[in-house]
C-alpha cells in the first residue's frame, strides 16, 4: 500500500513539472548538489528498536527545478548516495521528487516528497575485519534488498549569500532481502545530509 502511494505521489509531482505553466521571470534551472551526510540504520528486532554507529559519507547529484508559483517549486534530482553505518557502506542511487516552498525573502526553503533508491554497490566489514562485497537481492543467500523507498524532507537557509540544504532521508521499505524478512522485524535507512546547490549554467560559464 505504502508503495502505491509513494509511487502515485512520484507520478502526480512529476505530472506537475511538466504542465505547470510559470511566470515568465521565473526560470527552471539544472543545479549540481555537492554533499555529505551522516547515516545509520534503524533496526527492530523482536518489536524492540536500535540504531546502529553513525558514518559520514558523501554525494553528488543533479537536480531540475520548475517553478509552479512565486513561492512553490517542484524538483526532481538523480543523487549519488555513499550511505551506511559503522563497518557497512551502501552506494545508491536516489531519485527524489519533491514540491517546495520559497518565503518571500527567498532565504527559507520547505518542501518534501517521495524518494526512490537503488543500491549500486557496497561492502562490509566481516569477522576478520577485511571488507567485503555486499549481495543485493531478494534471496536468503544476499545481504540487502536491492532498492529502497521512502520520505525526503528538505529544509534550506541562506547564509551570507549561500543556500544550504539539509535533507532528511527516511527509509520505509524493510531493506531486509524478501527472503530473509521476519514479521515485527526490519532494517530501515536513515540518514541526514547537508548540500550545497550550484546551478549548472554558472558552472558552464567558468
Amino acid at each position: 500500500m505504502m508503495k502505491k502511494i509513494i509511487l502515485s505521489t512520484s507520478f502526480l509531482v512529476s505530472a506537475m513539472l511538466l504542465m505547470a505553466q510559470t511566470d515568465p521571470d521565473m526560470k527552471s534551472m539544472f543545479l549540481i548538489r555537492p554533499s555529505f551526510n551522516v547515516s545509520n540504520i534503524l533496526v527492530q528486532n523482536n518489536n524492540t528498536k536500535t540504531k546502529a554507529d553513525k558514518r559520514i559519507g558523501y554525494g553528488i547529484g543533479i537536480e531540475y527545478v520548475k517553478p509552479l508559483t512565486k513561492m512553490f517549486y517542484a524538483a526532481v534530482a538523480l543523487n549519488l548516495n555513499s550511505f551506511g553505518y559503522k563497518k557497512v557502506r551502501t552506494n545508491y542511487l536516489h531519485i527524489p521528487v519533491t514540491v517546495n516552498y520559497l518565503s518571500r525573502s527567498q532565504k527559507v526553503t520547505i518542501g518534501f516528497g517521495p524518494y526512490y533508491g537503488i543500491a549500486i554497490g557496497g561492502s562490509y566489514k566481516n569477522t576478520n575485519d577485511k571488507w567485503t562485497k555486499l549481495n543485493f537481492g531478494e534471496g536468503s543467500s544476499d545481504n540487502r534488498s536491492a532498492t529502497d523507498i521512502g520520505i525526503i524532507t528538505n529544509f534550506g537557509f541562506k547564509l551570507m549569500g549561500v543556500l544550504i540544504n539539509t535533507h532528511i532521508y527516511t527509509g520505509l521499505k524493510d531493506v531486509t532481502p524478501g527472503d530473509r524478512q521476519v514479521s515485527n522485524n526490519f532494517i530501515k535507512v536513515r540518514s541526514w545530509v547537508i548540500s550545497i546547490p550550484v546551478p549548472l549554467n554558472e558552472i558552464i560559464k567558468k
